[in-house]
């Protein structure tokens, strides 16, 4: 294969650890949270032309004119460590049969959406032009309607996206 390295044949401690997570992510269900499918192609309130999934986009990786404001990679990393905590006790609830595997779930999506809502309720930085200011009526970079705050959902999968 062109631009491979056939030198290196042994995989790298990153590397295995990586291969451990997508087969673990291969076996068993999952939680999705964003703006989902059912959502991303509603059109944004007063514009036909934009859809909510397409101002989540550009507000997340940003355009050439507006700067990215990661939110929900800014979520993942403040709440990691809340996040696998309560995955263990989940996890834990399931195997003493307090809950089930989708109860678990469903909580742990909860708890994940709300934590996305209110990264994008709370985020400041960067903050809007005076421009948009003006326009909006608001400085909160994220909130202009509340429609994609409000958009921001979880689903339970069965499988998780990468066991195709």
């Amino acid at each position: 294969m062109a631009g491979v390295n056939k030198t290196t044949s042994r995989e790298t401690a990153a590397g295995k650890k990586l291969s451990k997570v997508i087969k673990r992510m291969k076996l068993g269900p999952g939680v999705k949270v964003g703006v989902l499918q059912n959502k991303f192609s509603e059109s944004k309130e007063g514009d036909e032309d934009e859809t909510v999934g397409e101002i989540a986009v550009k507000n997340h990786f940003g355009t050439d004119e507006i700067p990215p404001r990661p939110f929900l990679t800014l979520a993942a990393e403040k709440h990691r460590d809340k996040w696998l905590k309560l995955t263990d006790k989940l996890r834990d609830d399931v195997m003493s049969l307090k809950m089930s595997e989708t109860q678990a779930l469903e909580r742990l999506g909860l708890v994940m959406r709300s934590d996305v809502q209110n990264m994008i309720r709370d985020l400041r930085s960067p903050p809007n032009s005076e421009a948009t200011i003006e326009l909006k009526g608001s400085s909160n970079p994220l909130v202009d309607t509340g429609q994609m705050k409000a958009a921001i959902d979880f689903q339970v999968e069965a499988k998780r996206l990468f066991s195709q």
